[in-house]
């Protein structure tokens, strides 16, 4: 079972911090998107619904690439990193931010 591991911790969210370690392990071609997975939870193009009380941070990349972060908000200024994946779509059924007009 997958620890999930606090997006505000005292290390850089680049080279072998908590974050990039938990992630990286299980999903290589990761590496590379290190220092914008905290980017997309901070300033995310969409915030998408997600289970069990988690959302999941959507970034563009470009065409046809977003780069989804699933995080579960703990405290109003604390949160954890569930996962981290490349997509080639979103859900835009699930977005809950911004709202849709």
């Amino acid at each position: 079972m997958l620890t999930p591991i606090p997006f505000r911790t005292p290390y850089p969210p680049r080279g072998s911090s908590p974050i990039v370690v938990h992630i990286v392990s299980n999903k290589p071609y990761m590496s590379s998107y290190c220092g914008t997975m905290l980017d997309a939870i901070e300033a995310p193009t969409w915030v998408l619904r997600g289970y069990g009380g988690a959302m999941a941070a959507a970034l563009s990349l470009g065409p046809q690439t977003y780069l989804h972060v699933v995080y579960r908000e703990v405290g109003p200024d604390d949160g954890l990193i569930v996962t981290a994946f490349l997509s080639r779509t979103v859900n835009r059924r699930q977005i809950i931010w911004p709202e849709r007009s």
